[in-house]
């Protein structure tokens, strides 16, 4: 099995992966309770956050993406490519979800 670094090609297979690994993650499932939204086809809610990630030479994966790993500065430079916007703009309910969990990851987030 090789791991490489995923390209733009391998996205939706790696959003199809990541989906499913987090199937059962209290978080995700927090932000996305409803199940048609988070199942949809093509792992569509990780879609603009792997976007960006691939784009930033982020995430390695195995050849035929069934195992990816996603390492993120915790600091990212200035200029850093935005992501993907979803093909389904967020609902209120999403937004709000994200602007309470914000500030709680933030003040959890190491300082070295």
């Amino acid at each position: 099995m090789r791991i490489r670094r995923a390209t733009l090609a391998d996205l939706r297979s790696l959003c199809v992966t990541a989906v499913r690994a987090f199937a059962e993650d209290p978080v995700m499932r927090w932000l996305y309770p409803d199940d048609d939204t988070y199942f949809a086809p093509g792992g569509e809610v990780m879609r603009g956050a792997m976007y960006g990630w691939v784009v930033q030479n982020e995430v390695w994966c195995t050849d035929d993406c069934a195992a990816l790993a996603v390492w993120i500065q915790p600091d990212p430079p200035e200029g850093q490519v935005e992501a993907d916007p979803p093909a389904a703009p967020p609902t209120p309910d999403l937004i709000e979800r994200f602007e309470i969990i914000g500030p709680i990851m933030a003040a959890h987030k190491p300082t070295e």
